[in-house]
């Protein structure tokens, strides 16, 4: 029996509904067939809790729809529900329709003793809005217990009933665009199951050159799980993609979804373009997650790198720590050397103190600053603390400069206080600039530049937490300032009443925590 429904009874996501099955597709038409069988068909609402639980009785035929209703996530959560039983108690049909009247999954009684009893074909209708199709199929033959459970499945071939390949190969075909390609390709390896991979791997044996926009879609659905098919496709990006698609495929490394073995053929492709060139920015971050998985392999083709500095930057990434002296080259010489930054975590103390050392180096700065801030917890030992008073007291341009003496105070703040007494000098010899002398009140608790450290001072310029106890939001010279008075002891209406003072040419009242 074949049926259309028709567009008043339909949205633009179902008007090609056909039916493959000789069974009921529509309440009115499971009327008619109880009719003709002399029984008559029970219909009804049906409600999913939104655990996915539906509460519809404890008759025979809800016993056998509540499984298949509670396993198909995607059906909506009001639904009709209708079924057929005869008078012997059997039931003939049991299945969910929409609010329209319009099937959506059932399972239908096989008149046939030898095929064991209690068996019934699950009758479905698929959704497939890439395709503009939503025919209605068999699924499956399933033997079901007294209490509506599975006993065995036994899957029923798609392509026996419609040719759901060669209907996705035609759209394919006729699709101009990357991302609609991709999308008719992730709904067959969905809905198909192994005849759409086998398919979706026959199409691309067959190109000569594959659209990077279409493959970089395809891996971002398949990497993080929501279609089948991830060795696949990455294998054709390692045979055909380009450099796109070769980093995307790394997402699916980085999701465990193959094991690394399956990545080597991508491996030179971003190593190169890691080392030189317009990608470099992408290609490198890409380069990290691999040498995690294959340093050999990315040790083998960094060592191909012509640029001295980015080849040892390469190198550490695949497992192989250049000198302390050349991690200084790659922090101050290399652009991407941020990455390095954040794969040397500052609690290691040879890690620290290589980065400390090129903590002077703009590119850098401000990353080794935040890392010494929120990566360490100790003390700073004293040459250590020289140098970020060195780096926090010097005149600095860049916009990234008062995140920079946030982030160093904060960092500096730990040093114990025999540390502080002999490593404040370049806070000293510039004490007249107010960052450093309000860094000198709370480093080196000298209370007596609080005028200093307000000079100037704008109140106006400083977000305060809602309740005033410490500055927060974009930092400022002057947000800087009330962060290191914070830090030393005063409130807020400390800060701002010793603010007014100094304006008004008076010596400011010192905070009550001194």
């Amino acid at each position: 029996m074949a049926t259309m429904v028709g567009c008043d009874a339909c949205s633009i996501f179902d008007a090609n509904v056909e039916s493959h099955v000789d069974a009921p597709v529509t309440l009115s038409e499971l009327e008619d067939w109880a009719t003709e069988r002399g029984l008559s068909a029970e219909v009804g609402m049906l409600e999913r809790g939104q655990t996915g639980n539906i509460a519809c009785g404890h008759s025979a035929a809800c016993l056998i729809l509540v499984p298949l209703v509670v396993a198909d996530a995607l059906l909506p959560s009001t639904l009709k529900r209708g079924s057929v039983t005869d008078d012997d108690g059997l039931v003939l049909y049991t299945g969910v329709f929409d609010l329209r009247g319009r099937l959506l999954r059932a399972r239908v009684r096989i008149d046939d003793t030898e095929a064991g009893g209690n068996v019934y074909r699950e009758i479905a209708r698929l959704d497939l809005p890439e395709l503009g199709e939503h025919p209605i199929v068999e699924l499956a033959r399933v033997r079901v217990g007294a209490e509506g459970d599975e006993l065995e499945r036994t899957e029923t071939p798609l392509l026996g009933q419609v040719d759901l390949v060669a209907m996705y190969a035609e759209s394919l075909a006729g699709e101009g665009d990357g991302d609609g390609r991709a999308d008719l390709v992730v709904e067959q390896l969905q809905k198909l199951g192994a005849p759409g991979l086998a398919a979706v791997e026959a199409r691309y044996a067959g190109l000569s050159a594959i659209d990077d926009e279409e493959l970089v879609q395809v891996l971002h659905e398949v990497c993080h799980g929501h279609a089948p098919g991830a060795e696949l496709i990455v294998r054709v990006v390692g045979e055909k993609g380009g450099l796109g698609p070769a980093i995307k495929a790394v997402l699916c490394l980085e999701q465990d979804r193959l094991e690394p073995t399956h990545f080597s053929s991508v491996v030179e492709r971003i190593v190169d373009a890691a080392c030189e060139g317009d990608e470099v920015g992408t290609a490198l971050p890409a380069v990290v997650t691999l040498g995690r998985q294959l340093p050999e392999a990315v040790a083998e083709r960094a060592g191909e790198c012509a640029d001295e500095v980015r080849r040892l930057h390469l190198l550490f990434h695949a497992g192989q720590r250049p000198s302390d002296d050349e991690l200084g080259r790659i922090l101050r010489e290399d652009d991407q050397a941020i990455l390095l930054v954040r794969a040397m975590p500052p609690r290691d103390e040879a890690n620290r103190q290589v980065l400390v050392a090129a903590l002077d180096a703009p590119p850098v700065r401000l990353a080794i600053a935040r890392a010494l801030k929120t990566g360490t917890t100790g003390s700073p030992s004293a040459d250590e603390l020289r140098k970020g008073t060195a780096v926090y007291a010097a005149e600095l341009g860049g916009s990234d400069v008062p995140d920079l003496r946030h982030f160093l105070l904060g960092w500096m703040g730990r040093a114990d206080a025999d540390v502080r007494a002999v490593a404040l000098g370049p806070l000293r010899a510039r004490a007249d600039e107010p960052h450093n002398a309000a860094a000198l009140v709370y480093l080196g608790s000298d209370h007596g530049r609080l005028g200093a450290a307000l000079r100037g001072f704008d109140p106006d310029r400083v977000y305060w937490s809602r309740g005033g106890s410490h500055v927060e939001g974009t930092f400022t010279e002057h947000a800087v300032v009330a962060y290191a008075l914070t830090e030393a002891g005063c409130t807020r209406d400390e800060i701002q009443t010793a603010a007014r003072a100094v304006r008004g040419g008076s010596a400011p009242a010192p905070c009550a925590a001194w």
